[in-house]
């Protein structure tokens, strides 16, 4: 990471370590510039929860397709005012519509992890 800082064009580094390690995860988001983006941590929105009560306040990586209820995660985003990419686990078409438009009534600020699309036909 100190390379990285060092660098300044590494916008973040995606969960460095496994989830069991996430109070060295934290002490590193504190130690160093180049921001950490948790994604394995918070791969369901009780997970999220949990990480954002344990003192995360750095980049979440979500993958609303599979994280659980897009209401709660709605309510999550705005109630702790979450740093958040959205990110594709190969959802269909309609799946990724209706992440999309959830990404849109956030107005997230972040680009989303969505270059999958060249990986499949349309039908």
């Amino acid at each position: 990471m100190s390379i990285a800082d060092q660098i300044k064009v590494v916008e973040f580094l995606e969960q460095p370590l496994p989830p069991q390690e996430f109070t060295t995860m934290l002490e590193l988001s504190k130690k160093y510039q180049t921001a950490i983006a948790l994604d394995e941590s918070v791969a369901t929105l009780t997970k999220l929860e949990t990480c954002y009560h344990q003192g995360w306040r750095g980049i979440y990586v979500v993958k609303p397709a599979i994280a659980g209820s897009p209401q709660k995660l709605r309510q999550l985003c705005q109630e702790y005012q979450l740093d958040i990419v959205f990110s594709s686990v190969l959802e269909t078409e309609i799946g990724r519509q209706g992440i999309l438009k959830l990404a849109k009534e956030l107005n997230l600020t972040r680009p989303l992890g969505f270059s999958v699309n060249q990986w499949f036909k349309e039908n």
